[in-house]
């Protein structure tokens, strides 16, 4: 089953061809469905709104089928492992990636190379995937590359990224935007080559005509010896596509990718096309070694952000206004630190300070918690309604600092005046419709 036309993929087959992939393994174990959890986590309806949308934003050319499939593969891997599932042990992950490179023809080609070799790296990470089977499916797709690509635009991708990927060691030159303006990475991409493969000493920009200069500027003022090197983008903005009702991301939006050992992570998108006329988020990451908030980390960067459905909550949130500043220094799992500074447009000016507060509150509440997830939802439950009824404002915002969810929360006032029960529905389906990554009832916010 060939899903790819030229290395792209109808964003409205997506959910149909990774349903009947699931569904058919699933049968080859014995089960006669697909688990509905899997559905609803991974496979939100009606079509790409939650899970993949992420990965649908089209800049430049647009990444896909390796780079969808992984996710839902890596994810999967996490929630089984979060529910000590047998399903997706050593044994079924390699038959499972053996079926999913048997039916999906991954047409590579330069623009998702990134895709195909992170698809790879990310499914040997979890699974620790037989090195054979590893090389020989990498051999696969450098083969068709290079008889696809000139010599000597393949050559400069399989060098970078061979040696990003495959080797360990840190590379000298990162390759995006070096052919035709077509390799640029997606934020997720970005965020995921940087939470799997740390040995990055640069701050990474891929991007068109945008002030990225404040953004430099900030990563200067944080570490004045950050190596900044910002790729060639011809002074044009990133080619955008119009793909079915979905808006097309910003060209002017930052890809930034750096390591723990510089020390700073940042994203701005400014867009004057649409409702969203600044939103800066940014995260100060210090982790020892290897990272241990990798999830949280992507979910900041690739999949809140990057949520650009019309109507979604981010356009509702961040529409027009003042500008609210909170930053916070949190301790991590591991020893690390995560300094958060939001910088939120919020409409009406009066909540601003409301807003701010009911976020000091959350995030002291999760520090006091020490960040242990069971504790902390314990003491979610009881406490997080008291926080939204005793900040008065019906603009809420909570980060989760554990392992697996970031998520920015928005109640509308007449919502608060509803019974729990009607609310955790309603806010369920919500905001399921609005984020761009699957939320559990346990991660949401609930006024009494």
């Amino acid at each position: 089953m060939c899903v790819g036309r030229g290395g792209h993929l109808n964003v409205r087959e997506l959910p149909l061809l990774i349903r009947q992939a699931l569904s058919t393994f699933f049968k080859s174990r014995g089960l006669e469905r697909v688990p509905a959890d899997v559905l609803l986590l991974y496979l939100p309806e009606p079509s790409l709104r939650g899970f993949f949308v992420h990965q649908w934003f089209p800049v430049g050319s647009m990444h896909g089928n390796s780079s969808a499939v992984a996710h839902l593969v890596e994810h999967l891997a996490f929630e089984a492992a979060r529910r000590k599932d047998r399903l997706f042990d050593h044994e079924s992950a390699n038959a499972f990636t053996s079926y999913l490179w048997t039916r999906f023809d991954v047409a590579v080609d330069a623009a998702n190379l990134g895709s195909a070799f992170a698809f790879l790296s990310r499914l040997r990470a979890p699974f620790d995937i037989e090195m054979a089977l590893f090389e020989r499916q990498r051999d696969i797709i450098l083969q068709e590359i290079m008889e696809r690509e000139r010599p000597s635009s393949a050559a400069v991708h399989l060098r970078g990224f061979d040696q990003r990927f495959f080797c360990g060691t840190p590379f000298e030159d990162w390759p995006i935007g070096s052919s035709d303006s077509v390799s640029r990475l997606s934020l997720s991409e970005a965020s995921n080559f940087h939470s799997h493969y740390q040995t990055c000493r640069r701050l990474v920009v891929a991007t068109g005509p945008a002030d990225y200069r404040d953004v430099i500027a900030v990563a200067k003022r944080h570490n004045p010896n950050i190596d900044t090197r910002l790729l060639p983008s011809g002074g044009e903005a990133v080619p955008t596509r119009q793909t079915d009702s979905f808006e097309p991301f910003p060209p002017t939006a930052l890809n930034l990718d750096i390591s723990p050992g510089s020390d700073f992570i940042s994203l701005a998108v400014h867009d004057e096309q649409t409702v969203l006329p600044r939103l800066i988020y940014r995260a100060l990451w210090s982790l020892p070694g290897e990272g241990t908030d990798h999830l949280t980390l992507r979910n900041i960067l690739g999949e809140f952000i990057a949520s650009r459905i019309p109507g979604s909550l981010a356009l509702e949130l961040f529409e027009a206004g003042s500008v609210v500043q909170y930053d916070s220094s949190t301790e991590l799992i591991g020893g690390g630190k995560l300094l958060v500074t939001v910088e939120v447009v919020i409409r009406d000016e009066s909540k601003a300070e409301a807003t701010v507060r009911f976020i000091q509150d959350y995030l002291r509440m999760v520090s006091e918690t020490g960040l242990d997830d069971e504790a902390f939802t314990r003491l979610q439950r009881r406490q997080i309604g008291q926080l939204a009824a005793r900040s008065q404002d019906p603009c809420a915002a909570a980060v989760h600092l554990g392992t697996e969810t970031i998520l920015f929360g928005y109640l509308a006032a007449s919502t608060q005046k509803k019974r729990v029960e009607e609310m955790k529905l309603a806010g369920f389906h919500r905001l399921s419709k609005a984020m761009s990554f699957p939320l559990r009832e346990g991660a949401l916010i609930f006024a009494p």
